[in-house]
């Protein structure tokens, strides 16, 4: 490259040889790229060095090394007389086992439940001789051994790529190797011949493509028309269906096809099942590294904007998965935690960029003293490292048809085939400038069409330039929401694969040209350290122990301390996005959970029946932030039958919890019988994103003069109406009235509760409503209404006749 000869220098070359050391160890757990950065001085010039190798090339060089390693193992069967049926288990001892080729080689011959994942090859030696010493010095033994502690993992269950983290008994966060020693899991699934490969098993194994599921994430809690389901199972080489056919909203699944002794059979799997077994496959790497303890505690991380059909499907997967303790925790949430506990620094406002496989997240919060309070969250679950490899394949596609003039076939096998190169291209962009091409051969109508497609990082930051912006806009939202200016945070930290890419960096120093940038936290596993330091403090918050003097929560070595008491004590505040209310009569919206309430909670609303012997009562939940039900999102609905036939003002009460996870439950009480429903609320109508999000809050703050209104008017009504139904009833019990004056009377209030309940919803329409006629009840005449209409006055009108003043119950519901 240089054309330059390498100095013969000990020392620049024990760099090198340092440097080159990390690059391996490193690839031992990850299959990204690594570089070897470092300047190199020859004679009086300086050259800087900038050498990128991945896995597969270190393979390649490794290959003939660790090749003869195995014939040293074929030679020690042979004379041992044992071929490898006759091995139960395989120990692997010392660091280089890590490297995935030789454990990838050992399964192909021994297979891979042989190899023990339980000791850790570095002290496996060192335990062996602390075994032989406890046994030749009796006399130190301990006569009973401790109880094992109940362990609780953290999970990162991403769209792309999974990670599970625990923090062991000593303080240390670890995060797990999957049977290959890899800390990184792809999320991918195989369904094959009635077994289940999870990871590099399942996408290195034979298959058409359709039994192969990837981007589970991206159907969990999704209905089969969402529109973002609609967009992307055209790309997908597994086939999404309708759950249930007769079900318009029904619920998305996969279809899988596996052959059985007694022929092909088609098999509907949920998208929370796929995610299930990824969960177990976490759970099962979890519980060898932990020398076969059980776990069945868990912190899983999902989305900042997943909402609660998301959260619950999410639930039934860990359940699938054998967890049967899980506390749901939103991604930037997590990698914030990850980031307090490290910089331990109070009073610091820090902004989490999430940008993965499938999702981007973004978060605020604020580290005070014990406290960890998240003041806002935005994000788009539909937005990842994934869009970006269908904008190079999109840009491939359309080079391909100008050149040879022929459409690129519908086959979605070949799409993933290209799907897949773009991604590594996309990949080795982030370390690389220069030119990078994709050779691929397609074969339509029996003949052969190359094309040999060339990219670099200029045309890749075209390409995905507007998604890029995008997660810009959704920031400024977020310190809109937050009412904070840029100038006001003070570190950015970077988490998932995707904010490796250099133009994203550059962008958010754009942005924040006054805050740091954190680059000592693994992007790929802050959100699963996050989660385990999670799980490790509800494991531990009833057992806090005195802090030491000298203890701190992280060390170099990610080692923390379980019983600081900051830490024992950090206090986590993850708030809704948007506020709850249930509807009342008149299509009014009443806040019950006002956005930006802390979770978990649980706030009680008083209602009464409308009506004698109401029958039922039923009302619906919505989520916004505007005064009719029609300009929010309606997300449940509560319904209790059969409700005692009692009169008109029964007291009902119903409890809305929103618990740990974020997911609303709802119980329903009929005070006068104590009988009690409860609900857990589903999302009815379209997912929503922090686009959508935003834009609710801007749209209520635009027509917030109007929602003000259209609230005085409801108010109004139901004041009138609640004075109407007292005055029936004091009339009906009066004994002093005249039969005459009592028939007259009922028969204005009934006319005035007809023409309060023909009265219009929309306040515009006030002034044409017709206005209802009064009859005086002491002289039996009828008053003249031709004034300008208004509801006021006819409830003044009202009084006057039937002299009374109103005196109100409360809110009321629709009746049936």
């Amino acid at each position: 490259m240089y054309q330059a000869r390498f100095p013969n220098d000990s020392n620049t070359r024990r760099k090198l040889r340092s440097r080159c050391r990390e690059v391996k160890e490193n690839m031992s757990n990850t299959i990204g790229d690594q570089t070897v950065e470092m300047p190199v001085v020859v004679g009086n010039k300086t050259y800087n060095l900038n050498y990128t190798i991945n896995q597969r090339r270190f393979h390649e060089m490794l290959e003939p090394q660790i090749l003869g390693t195995m014939a040293i193992v074929e030679d020690a069967l042979n004379n041992a007389g044992l071929g490898p049926e006759d091995i139960n288990n395989i120990l692997l001892v010392g660091g280089s086992t890590r490297i995935p080729l030789i454990k990838t080689l050992l399964q192909q011959r021994f297979g891979s439940s042989k190899i023990l994942q339980n000791i850790h090859p570095d002290e496996a030696i060192a335990i062996g001789a602390a075994i032989l010493a406890s046994q030749s010095y009796p006399e130190y033994n301990s006569p009973e051994p401790a109880p094992v502690p109940k362990c609780a993992i953290g999970i990162d269950l991403g769209t792309t790529r999974c990670c599970v983290a625990i923090v062991d008994g000593t303080g240390k966060v670890q995060t797990i190797p999957n049977d290959l020693g890899n800390t990184i899991t792809p999320s991918w699934i195989l369904y094959s011949h009635g077994e289940v490969k999870v990871g590099s098993a399942a996408i290195n194994a034979p298959s058409t493509g359709k039994n192969l599921i990837y981007d589970s994430k991206r159907l969990i809690g999704r209905q089969f028309n969402d529109e973002c389901v609609i967009r992307d199972r055209a790309g997908w080489s597994f086939e999404v269906v309708r759950g249930n056919v007769s079900d318009e909203k029904g619920k998305a699944m996969i279809k899988i096809t596996e052959e059985h002794p007694d022929g092909i059979k088609d098999q509907l799997i949920a998208p929370e099942e796929a995610s299930g077994e990824l969960l177990k496959a976490m759970k099962q790497y979890a519980e060898l590294h932990l020398g076969g303890q059980k776990v069945t505690d868990a912190v899983i991380t999902v989305p900042a904007y997943f909402d609660m059909r998301q959260r619950e499907a999410t639930e039934r997967a860990a359940q699938h998965a054998g967890l049967t303790n899980v506390r749901l925790l939103t991604e930037p949430t997590a990698a914030a935690i990850a980031l307090a506990m490290k910089k331990r620094e109070t009073n610091r406002t820090i902004l989490i960029y999430d940008l993965g496989g499938g999702t981007f997240d973004v978060s605020i919060g604020r580290i005070t003293d014990q406290k960890l309070e998240i003041l806002c969250i935005g994000g788009d679950t539909h937005l990842g490292g994934e869009d970006f490899d269908e904008l190079i394949v999109k840009d491939f596609i359309a080079h391909f048809e100008k050149k040879h003039e022929v459409s690129f076939p519908d086959d979605k096998v070949m799409r993933r085939r290209l799907k897949n190169q773009c991604r590594e291209v996309k990949e080795n962009i982030m370390g690389i400038g220069s030119d990078l091409s994709i050779e691929m051969t397609f074969n339509i109508g029996g003949e052969n069409y190359p094309l040999e497609y060339k990219i670099n990082r200029t045309r890749f930051n075209e390409l995905c330039e507007s998604s890029f912006r995008c997660t810009m806009a959704i920031i400024d939202n977020a310190l809109r929401n937050a009412k904070l200016s840029q100038d006001q945070v003070n570190d950015i930290l970077l988490v998932g694969g995707s904010t490796r890419i250099p133009r994203i960096r550059e962008l958010i120093k754009e942005k924040f040209p006054r805050a740091g940038i954190l680059q000592n936290v693994n992007p790929d596993e802050s959100i699963a350290i996050g989660a385990a330091i999670y799980a490790a403090q509800l494991g531990r918050r009833d057992r806090p122990s005195p802090r030491p003097k000298d203890a701190n929560a992280f060390d170099a070595n990610n080692s923390i301390n379980l019983y600081d008491a900051a830490y024992m004590t950090l206090d986590i505040c993850e708030a809704i996005p948007l506020s709850i209310g249930m509807e009342l009569r008149g299509g009014l919206v009443k806040v019950v959970i006002p956005r930006g309430t802390p979770y978990p909670t649980t706030i009680s609303q008083v209602t009464r029946t409308v009506m004698d012997n109401q029958p039922e009562f039923r009302t619906d939940i919505y989520e916004g932030e505007r005064a009719r039900t029609r300009d929010n999102i309606k997300i449940g609905t509560i319904l209790m039958n059969g409700l005692k036939p009692v009169p008109r003002g029964s007291l009902h009460v119903t409890e809305f919890h929103i618990d740990h996870n974020g997911i609303l439950h709802v119980t329903h009480t009929e005070k006068c019988s104590n009988r009690k429903v409860n609900f857990m609320i589903a999302y009815d109508g379209p997912r929503r994103t922090a686009t959508d999000v935003a834009h609710y809050l801007r749209d209520a703050e635009r027509n917030r003069e109007a929602d003000e209104q259209f609230q005085r008017v409801c108010d109004l009504r139901r004041t009138c109406e609640t004075y109407a139904h007292n005055e029936k009833g004091r009339i009906a019990a009066s004994t002093t009235l005249p039969a005459y004056k009592l028939e007259s009377a009922q028969a204005i209030i009934e006319e005035y509760l007809v023409w309060l309940g023909e009265f219009p919803e929309d306040y515009e329409e006030i002034s044409d409503a017709p206005y209802p006629p009064a009859i005086c009840p002491r002289n039996g005449k009828r008053h003249s209404m031709n004034k300008r209409n208004n509801c006021q006055r006819g409830s003044g009108q009202l009084q006057k006749c039937l002299g009374s003043e109103p005196n109100l119950y409360g809110e009321y519901t629709h009746g049936p």
